[in-house]
């Protein structure tokens, strides 16, 4: 890591009213380890091979032997299904500061939430899969289906908890505090408005391949922007929609491969996304594209 990365100022992005702190920093609970969340259902509790590549089959835990004394609060494997925990309130683990310290965002509330992601396809799977890890459902609205052909079914090992769609739907299932949901539009620089709108415990996340005027409503109407490494271009119309300084315009020109630049909702801030072994084998070392 390096110094040098500092606030932003002037931002323009709304912070819609009742939004509420969006980022975090600090201790995390004891559920998350090396930074991400540790959840059934997800390759971070099983084996994994890069995306495309031969499934495995999840680890299969037989239990006691035969005869041994089961704890009072023991559970049978049918049951385990039924469970269903809360959204743990740190939120989303997405890296850690120059300081080391964790930065986690709220990424789903008791109201809606708007999102603009402006980076590429590695950072967007790493993202949905630990936006999984916390129990979220998701909706994928793509102009790139084969991105996402059976990567639900990698990432949790079920069909139901991602569905790709290349239209906006006309409905998304509600939210709850157990079970969130995420809403991708994946639909290019030039992104289509979304059908319906955002009911409690529902995010729409925007993502943008690179910035363009095409992407400024998209910008202008997120509580919290996320930037990967920008171009001159992109640094330019950055700084136009979100006024930035020209200092501030210029690190966002400067940043690594492996860092994200958050804006609004209350934080101007820097991260690593610091990939686990796991989220590297998978989708490959940290890039743009």
């Amino acid at each position: 890591m390096s110094g040098g990365f500092g606030p932003a100022s002037g931002l323009g992005v709304s912070n819609r009213p009742g939004s509420g702190t969006l980022v975090s920093t600090g201790p995390v609970s004891a559920g998350v380890v090396s930074g991400v969340p540790s959840s059934r259902g997800t390759v971070y509790g099983r084996g994994v091979r890069p995306v495309g590549g031969p499934e495995t089959e999840p680890s299969v835990d037989l239990g006691p032997p035969a005869g041994a004394d089961l704890p009072a609060h023991g559970l049978a494997t049918a049951e385990l299904d039924r469970l269903e925990l809360p959204v743990d309130p740190s939120g989303v683990i997405l890296g850690a500061d120059v300081e080391s310290r964790p930065v986690a965002i709220r990424l789903f509330r008791e109201q809606s939430t708007r999102l603009t992601l402006i980076g590429g396809l590695w950072v967007t799977r790493l993202m949905l899969l630990r936006a999984l890890g916390v129990g979220a459902r998701i909706v994928i609205q793509t102009q790139r289906p084969g991105a996402w052909q059976g990567w639900g079914k990698w990432a949790t090992g079920f069909d139901d908890r991602v569905e790709v769609v290349q239209t906006a739907p006309m409905a998304v299932a509600p939210g709850s505090a157990s079970a969130p949901v995420l809403v991708v539009n994946d639909s290019g620089p030039s992104p289509a408005p979304l059908a319906s709108g955002l009911g409690p415990w529902q995010t729409r996340l925007t993502v943008l391949p690179e910035l363009s005027a095409f992407g400024f409503g998209a910008v202008a109407d997120s509580d919290l922007v996320l930037m990967q490494r920008l171009s001159p271009a992109e640094s330019s119309a950055a700084g136009a929609v979100l006024r930035l300084t020209s200092q501030t315009a210029g690190l966002m020109q400067a940043m690594h491969d492996d860092m994200l630049a958050l804006l609004g909702g209350g934080a101007d801030r820097y991260l690593w996304v610091n990939a686990t072994p796991i989220e590297r084998e998978a989708f490959g070392p940290p890039r743009r594209g």
